[in-house]
């Protein structure tokens, strides 16, 4: 990992107040207090189910989302708590390419101004300058001239996310957001997004918070991947290691469930026994234990530290009885 931290999350949770039963309120919280860094120049995978809290810690390190306990900080600047007018010259720096290309986009505008209305908004430049920055994005992401006087409709899907890519780079940020950015599309278009930000990582240096629930793209583009599961990170390991080695059960789990490349090969997925529980009614202790087959007593008394495993390597899972090789 860098040296240098760009982002840094100490004991972050989220809460939000939902309604059960008629009228009564209830809180829960879609983020336990997780603890992460991201170094200057890093790519670092978020993997997990739906509805482990991947989006919502993203949102969070963004200022999307306000925390409810714990503290951001941007290249050492405590961000939690600042005024927006504060915030609104860090914006500049941080930005989040959606999971969702076609609604993320808005049809009643040219995707040239799209691009530009970052620009716009924050002064820079005149349009003139803007309209040549337009230029240069459209072709550093794979996409012509002319496609700056269409509208989003007029696009397919992986344009569209091309587009979307070319917004959130603008500005020059420092720190990106991306949200599921190849859920929504097909496979093939996948492999052109997921390539497209391996070069753009190299060019351009980029920080980037990849967030998936498929552990299988991730291994070309991400230097680090941490896992998530019911708001809690269980595993954060360098690619490689989490790949070869993986010390939490879940972590296996997901791992055994990635298509082999081999097209003779017979692939079963592996399925992960029952659902995960619900955020509103999460088991005690360890999260992961009702669908574990290592649980025991322990796992269901006290909820696991996120310890390194492995002597001095910069591998770290929250389990009881971690997975050795």
């Amino acid at each position: 990992m860098p040296a240098r931290e760009l982002i840094k999350a100490q004991q972050v949770s989220v809460s939000f107040e939902v309604r059960r039963a008629g009228w009564r309120r209830h809180a829960f919280q879609a983020v336990r207090a997780v603890d992460l860094t991201i170094g200057e120049g890093e790519v670092l995978a978020l993997v997990g189910e739906s509805g482990s809290g991947k989006t919502t810690l993203g949102r969070a390190l963004l200022r999307l989302i306000e925390v409810s306990a714990g503290t951001i900080e941007f290249r050492g600047q405590l961000i939690t708590g600042l005024a927006p007018a504060a915030l609104r010259p860090l914006r500049r720096e941080m930005q989040i390419i959606f999971q969702d290309p076609f609604a993320s986009l808005d049809p009643r505008m040219r995707v040239g101004d799209i691009i530009a209305e970052g620009l716009r908004i924050h002064g820079v430049a005149d349009a003139a300058a803007r309209a040549a920055r337009v230029a240069q994005l459209l072709a550093q992401v794979g996409l012509e001239p002319e496609h700056a006087w269409r509208f989003p409709h007029a696009l397919s899907g992986g344009q569209r996310q091309r587009v979307g890519i070319a917004r959130a780079l603008a500005l020059n940020p420092r720190f990106i957001v991306a949200d599921e950015p190849v859920s929504s599309l097909d496979v093939s278009v996948q492999a052109q997004i997921i390539n497209l930000l391996y070069e753009l990582k190299e060019q351009l240096s980029l920080t980037l918070l990849f967030i998936t629930h498929n552990l299988g793209v991730v291994r070309l583009i991400a230097d680090r991947v941490a896992v998530m599961y019911l708001g809690r990170i269980v595993e954060i390991a360098d690619t490689e290691s989490l790949f070869e080695r993986p010390a939490h059960p879940y972590t296996q789990t997901l791992l055994a469930s990635i298509p082999l490349p081999d097209p003779n090969a017979k692939f079963e997925p592996v399925a992960l026994a029952g659902e995960m529980p619900s955020a509103l009614d999460p088991p005690s202790g360890c999260a992961f234990r009702t669908r574990c087959t290592r649980a025991s007593a322990q796992c269901a008394a006290l909820p696991p530290p996120l310890d390194k495993v492995r002597g001095g390597d910069a591998h770290s899972a929250a389990c009881w009885h971690p997975i050795q090789f």
